[in-house]
């Protein structure tokens, strides 16, 4: 029998929800997004599948645990614009631990607001955790993860 933890993950998958996506790049208040492959996706590490794909995770902190950051970045945070499903992130080998999704239509997304790791470094009090993305270890992705849900990011996202 599955570990409660377990349905829980499948269910992300199988149930429309909203998802989120962050941009070191885009600003505005609505985002049509359209599937990319990875020679013009960003973030994409070349072992990845060659799929086209929006990026996408269940909250802010398995965003920031699934991309490779500097302490200093600013990032803009959307939102699937309606409940959507997602499909599991087959052969990203931290998908297990940052929730991977990929939505392959393209899909209308909504601007919740700017999140700045520097604000966020002052407003805790600490140093920025290193990013996992590059580094191939689940362990520290995990660990990161943790780092991220720890400061509940919500709560430093400068709504628009």
């Amino acid at each position: 029998m599955a570990s409660r933890k377990t349905l829980r993950k499948k269910s992300l998958f199988e149930n429309p929800r909203y998802w989120y996506h962050i941009s070191t790049t885009l600003d505005n208040k609505r985002e049509y997004l359209k599937p990319w492959d990875n020679s013009k996706g960003f973030n994409r590490s070349p072992c990845e599948p060659d799929v086209h794909r929006t990026c996408v995770a269940p909250t802010v902190e398995h965003c920031l645990t699934a991309v490779p950051y500097c302490p200093g970045e600013k990032f803009v945070v959307y939102r699937t614009a309606r409940k959507v499903k997602a499909m599991f992130a087959k052969g990203v080998y931290d998908a297990n631990v940052t929730l991977e999704g990929w939505i392959q239509i393209p899909m209308l997304f909504v601007k919740i607001g700017t999140l700045s790791l520097p604000y966020v470094a002052q407003e805790e009090g600490i140093d920025i955790v290193d990013e996992a993305a590059s580094g191939n270890s689940l362990r520290q992705s995990g660990r990161v993860l943790a780092w991220w849900k720890r400061r509940h990011l919500g709560k430093h996202i400068k709504r628009t």
